[in-house]
């Protein structure tokens, strides 16, 4: 199917779904927040009392570094278990969601699609799935890759558990920040993936960039480009060395896109 109108159309701009964005960052963080826990509790248990001679007992540092390869080892496992699942239905949502918006964007302009777009939209879920599978993974990994360092370090040089707890809890917000953007980015390049998917399946090649104003940080490359137009294919590179991107691919980018239907006098059809 390629849609055509007497003159070109412009679709609104699907935006990417602030609900399932806030799932996945629930189902992140909780995993976060129960894995920190559990290493302050268990480190507790074994650390040194105030007054003991840290730096000099032998059987509290082997036990807390056997403690840490333990805590490691239980949650990499733990998060491994649960990122195929929350991946998959991460994605599952993320298609029903933007199906059913794109869908609408183009009924808003005059275009009823019946059938679903299931076959083009489905192709993109695999490489969604294994991504955020990585990304998932990864969390613990990071975590207790700089931790185990802060612990090992605070009992060899005589630190009570109240600084390492100082310690740890910055760590752990620095965490936590990372599973809130895995969360928000994930959001938005599905979003900008899938769209893709469906304009392409029904013959849109172009589109109108179009710059957030709602970021933190926005990008000036990505605001000076707003209102061009880019091939939906390729996306557009900024030369920032990140190569082709679409709206929302880029870490922290918020930007969205109007798709074109293009007129029958337009020189592509």
């Amino acid at each position: 199917m390629k849609l055509r109108a007497p003159q070109p159309i412009l679709l609104r701009a699907v935006r990417s779904s602030a609900a399932v964005e806030a799932w996945y960052r629930k189902e992140l963080t909780r995993l976060v927040d129960e894995m920190h826990k559990s290493v302050l509790h268990w480190v507790r248990k074994v650390y040194p009392p105030p007054g003991a001679d840290i730096a000099m007992d032998a059987p509290a540092i082997g036990a807390l570094n056997s403690t840490m390869k333990n805590l490691g080892r239980r949650w990499d496992k733990q998060f491994t278990q649960l990122s195929h699942e929350t991946s998959k239905k991460f994605a599952k949502l993320e298609y029903e969601y933007n199906e059913k918006a794109f869908k609408q964007s183009l009924k808003d302009s005059g275009f009823a699609i019946k059938h679903e777009l299931a076959a083009p939209m489905r192709e993109a879920l695999p490489a969604m799935v294994e991504e955020n599978v990585a990304l998932i993974k990864s969390i613990p990994e990071k975590y207790f890759g700089e931790i185990e360092n802060k612990v090992m370090e605070s009992v060899e040089r005589g630190r009570d558990m109240a600084e390492l707890t100082e310690q740890l809890q910055a760590r752990y917000g620095v965490t936590r920040g990372r599973a809130e953007l895995i969360a928000r980015d994930q959001n938005n390049k599905a979003t900008a993936q899938l769209q893709k998917a469906g304009q392409l399946s029904v013959g849109i090649t172009t589109a109108m960039w179009s710059h957030t104003t709602a970021s933190i940080t926005p990008r000036e490359d990505h605001a000076d480009f707003d209102g061009e137009e880019y091939d939906v294919e390729l996306g557009h590179d900024f030369g920032d060395g990140f190569g082709p991107v679409l709206p929302g691919e880029a870490i922290n980018c918020g930007c969205t896109s109007h798709p074109i239907i293009p007129g029958f006098n337009d020189e592509e059809a």
